[in-house]
């Protein structure tokens, strides 16, 4: 089991709810894709139309920019419908002065949170997800790539000594006695065997 972790300093969250044109661009490059949200997610649907390297990105600009040396760190939760071959999952971000920093997730079937640490010395400008067809010789079928949250922060603390992280509060059996008679008025207040 893995140990417990929190983030510090978390100035940027997208939590995937948002999937409008007009916050993440779209430029296709070979793939014919979508970008559409259930409210939690973002589903990348992707057709490869030719067999060379095709890819379609969607690039959300960040305001306000963020430094790397104080934000270094960007947790991202995401997942593949291919295993192996299909759309591969990829990140790039952008800094300010044209520099660019690429990440290739790959693929997975299940969802993973990958933590990637960001070039020192830049100020975070976009963020960019991209798919990728691989192996480039792909020109048809429809794929699907998934991302849940993409989170900028500070640091990632890792609780070192917790080993079992589950509380089972113990078993308790409560028994609240009738209260007693007051005055000469009878009061129905039922009995502990009732």
């Amino acid at each position: 089991m893995a140990k417990p972790t929190i983030t510090n300093a978390c100035p940027f969250l997208d939590d995937c709810d948002n999937a409008d044109p007009a916050v993440w661009v779209k430029a296709e490059h070979g793939v014919t894709a979508s970008l559409t949200t259930d409210g939690d997610i973002f589903t990348i649907t992707g057709s490869p139309t030719t067999v060379n390297n095709d890819y379609t990105t969607f690039t959300k600009e960040i305001s306000p920019d963020y430094l790397t040396n104080s934000f270094p760190k960007v947790l991202v939760r995401w997942k593949t419908s291919g295993l192996t071959s299909g759309l591969r999952a990829g990140m790039t971000f952008y800094f300010l002065g044209g520099t660019n920093q690429s990440v290739d997730l790959g693929f997975s079937g299940n969802y993973m949170v990958t933590t990637i640490t960001l070039d020192a010395d830049k100020t975070l400008d976009k963020i960019e997800l991209v798919v990728d067809d691989s192996p480039d010789s792909l020109s048809s079928g429809t794929y699907y790539v998934y991302f849940d949250f993409i989170l900028l922060c500070n640091n990632i603390f890792i609780f070192p000594n917790a080993t079992n992280c589950t509380f089972h509060p113990s078993a308790r059996n409560i028994i609240i006695p009738i209260p007693s008679r007051l005055g000469d008025i009878t009061q129905y207040l039922g009995s502990p065997l009732a």
